[in-house]
C-alpha cells in the first residue's frame, strides 16, 4: 500500500523567538506553517531589561 503524497502543514503554538525560527526553518524546507499567539502585543516590550 502506498502513502498519498500530501504536504505537511505545521501548527505552531506561541510566537516566541524559538518558535518563529522554527517557522522560518520550515519555510526553507518548503513546508507550510501557521503560528498562533494569544497575546495581541509584542512580548519583547513586556520583558525586563538587564
Amino acid at each position: 500500500m502506498s502513502v498519498p503524497n500530501k504536504k505537511l502543514h505545521v501548527l505552531i503554538i506561541g510566537a516566541g523567538s524559538t518558535r518563529l525560527l522554527i517557522a522560518q526553518g520550515l519555510k526553507k524546507l518548503d513546508l507550510s506553517s501557521t503560528v498562533f499567539e494569544k497575546s495581541h502585543e509584542d512580548s519583547y516590550k513586556n520583558r525586563p531589561r538587564h
